[in-house]
């Protein structure tokens, strides 16, 4: 099972000023970039309405050039996919743990079972009951467990969903440092937006 939600994006929110500034990012990568190739800024700064951060590439991620976009979004959607991705992880975070507490109930009764075999053979009754709430205990632990999985999956992709897709426009650059460079200079106040990355090597794309 997933322990956390992930997607590679990076989700930000800058308050632009007329000074040099710092802005901690939240990245979420894994699920399109399997591999993990990419790095996304968990930095960025922002200087005379010009925004820079570094988007780099793992050492075996040999031939493969970047690029990125940024595309702009309204600060309720920003809201409301925060709160999903908290719904998301509040939700595995909880499952997880309701998981831990029947495998543990789980392993006890297969080892009471076990154990009766044993050391009882010949207490069929014992034996029977025995086997009995372990099977009924498997068969439910499975059937929560697909459950779980499920509904993961549909907040998943509500979570998804809102997330706004790229476009064709992409900026290529090179694996240095402060490889990304965004213009704010014509806006004002908060700015929400997702940053994407991309890497390929003309045949494979992240």
């Amino acid at each position: 099972m997933k322990n956390k939600i992930v997607t590679s994006i990076v989700l930000l929110v800058l308050i632009l000023t007329m000074f040099s500034s710092f802005c901690k990012v939240k990245a979420y990568t894994g699920e399109i970039d399997p591999k993990g190739y990419i790095t996304l800024p968990i930095l960025i700064t922002i200087k005379d309405g010009v925004a820079t951060g570094t988007i780099s590439l793992s050492s075996s991620a040999t031939g493969y050039t970047i690029s990125y976009q940024k595309v702009d979004i309204t600060k309720s959607t920003m809201d409301s996919i925060s709160a999903k991705h908290t719904a998301v992880n509040d939700y595995i975070k909880t499952s997880n743990a309701e998981i831990e507490t029947k495998t543990k109930d789980l392993t006890k009764l297969q080892t009471d079972y076990q154990n009766l075999l044993q050391t009882e053979p010949e207490n069929a009754e014992a034996i029977a009951v025995a086997k009995k709430a372990y099977e009924d205990a498997t068969s439910a632990y499975k059937t929560y467990y697909e459950g779980v999985e499920a509904e993961i999956k549909k907040l998943e992709d509500e979570y998804y969903a809102l997330i706004p897709n790229y476009t064709n426009s992409w900026t290529e650059t090179t694996n240095t440092t402060g490889n990304v460079s965004l213009d704010f200079k014509t806006y004002t106040g908060t700015v929400c937006f997702v940053l994407w990355a991309k890497a390929t090597n003309g045949t494979d794309t992240y």
